[in-house]
């Protein structure tokens, strides 16, 4: 009779337990915390595997991989090319040895050799963007990166040496620069000014247009350089900063190195893209957007809607909103617009620390009558990454390509000619 009982109360436990048990989402999608050194896109077998982290180590001052990718892209286009591919470019020749040579030269020439060389390489002066001439120095001045932007092109460049202060963010960004190395410089920039800075000596500050008018002000009062750099809104932009950068404080070898590094790497994936689209089907109906709680549609004024055009993905030719010439950056778009739009593949641009956002969102009853979702066609991307006016736009770039080879299906055998010939 006890035994009954024990039964029946199992029953009735197992029972409420399964009621409030949470249910799987309706529809699954990438999660948007994702594993950057993951991430490798392998579309074309007999191509170098093409690793996010790799990229993202480069981007951060690796020399030694900046290298080791440069020969391998350039094997990967001389391939595509000797394939019969149309399309596919490589670095000049004189340019990828030229940055070749340099990263020899600096890891193993001592310290006179170096400054021969940079002074062999160096300019007279560099121009900021409000028209301020800038001598360049022999000596690698203290200097105050007061942008994110400037902060990683100057960490990049020059590691943590005579950097007097930092933007706070970009201590958050741990997975380019490591905190061991944020922790040597001892100042936020945005947070410190006055005699603490002042008792640093810097020589040298780089502000953009929305730098703070009074934390610029004190600068200028204390004798630093004030070196202006406009909005980046391009790759040439972002390489252009970099190259003046260099100059401005005894680096131009290394921005030289970098700015190459950048190019190389758009044209890898601009040649992977290339042959993405000849062994793959065409896409029919993408669309890339934003999620924060609500959609965003990228307009031409961001990074994100010139990558994903380099990319292939074409811009709506339906309008999505009201207003397609939007001063906007992001354009509010509703659900019903998303519906009636009805995209075959669906990349979102997310918060990858907010992934509930997401994974709401699937849930909504809207969701199932789009065509992405019915077909499994969605992939997650870093928003965070796709906003960045940095050399990490590589990443940007790199991640709409690896989300769009996920999303892409293979061509019919007796079309898919250049896969079989790369396997051969």
């Amino acid at each position: 009779m006890r035994f009954g009982y024990v039964l029946a109360f199992l029953f009735i436990a197992g029972w409420w337990s399964w009621a409030f048990m949470p249910k799987a989402s309706l529809h699954t999608v990438p999660s948007a915390h994702y594993d950057p050194a993951s991430l490798t896109a392998t579309a074309q077998p007999a191509l170098s595997p093409l690793v996010r982290e790799d990229i993202s180590r480069a981007l951060s001052g690796d020399f030694d991989l900046i290298s080791r990718l440069l020969i391998e892209w350039d094997m990967d286009a001389q391939l595509l090319q000797f394939r019969g591919l149309e399309g596919i470019e490589r670095l000049s020749t004189e340019r990828l040895l030229t940055a070749l040579d340099l990263v020899y030269r600096l890891q193993q020439n001592n310290r006179d050799e170096i400054a021969s060389l940079r002074s062999f390489y160096r300019k007279s002066s560099v121009i900021d963007d409000a028209s301020v001439v800038f001598p360049c120095q022999k000596q690698t001045p203290k200097v105050i990166p007061h942008t994110i932007a400037s902060a990683s092109f100057v960490l990049a460049l020059n590691g943590t040496d005579n950097v007097v202060a930092i933007p706070k963010a970009i201590r958050n960004w741990q997975s380019f620069f490591p905190l061991q190395s944020m922790q040597e410089i001892p100042y936020d920039c945005d947070r410190v000014l006055g005699e603490v800075l002042s008792a640093a000596h810097p020589d040298i500050a780089f502000v953009a247009s929305y730098s703070n008018p009074a934390s610029i002000e004190a600068l200028r009062r204390q004798g630093v350089d004030i070196f202006t750099l406009s909005d980046l809104n391009t790759k040439d932009e972002i390489t252009s900063a970099i190259e003046r950068i260099g100059e401005a404080i005894n680096r131009s070898l290394e921005a030289q190195i970098l700015c190459a590094f950048i190019d190389a790497a758009f044209l890898c994936i601009d040649n992977r893209v290339a042959a993405m689209r000849n062994d793959f089907q065409p896409f029919v109906k993408p669309l890339v957007t934003y999620y924060y709680g609500q959609w965003y549609f990228p307009t031409y004024k961001t990074l994100t809607s010139r990558l994903a055009e380099r990319a292939g993905i074409p811009y709506p030719q339906e309008n999505l909103f009201d207003h397609p010439h939007s001063i906007m950056w992001l354009q509010p778009v509703s659900n019903e617009q998303i519906v009636f739009y009805n995209p075959s593949q669906l990349i979102i641009a997310a918060d990858k620390r907010a992934p509930l956002h997401v994974h709401t969102l699937v849930n909504q009853p809207f969701f199932s009558e789009i065509d992405a979702c019915r077909n499994s066609n969605i992939q997650i991307i870093d928003a965070e990454i796709q906003q960045s006016v940095s050399q990490h736009i590589v990443l940007a770039y790199f991640d709409l390509y690896h989300a769009l080879i996920r999303l892409a299906k293979p061509c019919p055998p007796k079309l898919n000619t250049l896969t079989s010939a790369l396997a051969y």
